[in-house]
């Protein structure tokens, strides 16, 4: 079994918190997902996907490979003419 490290993420996020929320902001202010899609990877955590939704896209979700990275040939098949984004993590 692998190890997988612990990871603190309330504690990432409050150290980048001034330096994120404008950026954020700046995103439903200017509503650039407002009517498009965006695509993300099916393993993808629910929080990434509601964010995309609140952004007022639609979630697409493409496959992702055996190495649990995104399959850019699942990407270019979801690509669209509503793609407005794709979120990788």
């Amino acid at each position: 079994m692998r190890h997988v490290p612990y990871v603190n993420f309330a504690a990432k996020f409050a150290a980048e918190r001034e330096r994120l929320m404008p950026a954020i902001a700046g995103v439903f202010e200017r509503g650039d997902f407002v009517g498009g899609a965006a695509i993300e990877e099916l393993e993808s955590r629910l929080a990434s996907a509601g964010a995309i939704v609140v952004a007022g896209a639609r979630p697409i979700f493409a496959d992702v490979r055996p190495d649990l990275n995104i399959d850019p040939a699942a990407v270019a098949a979801a690509i669209t003419s509503r793609t407005r984004a794709m979120a990788a993590s």
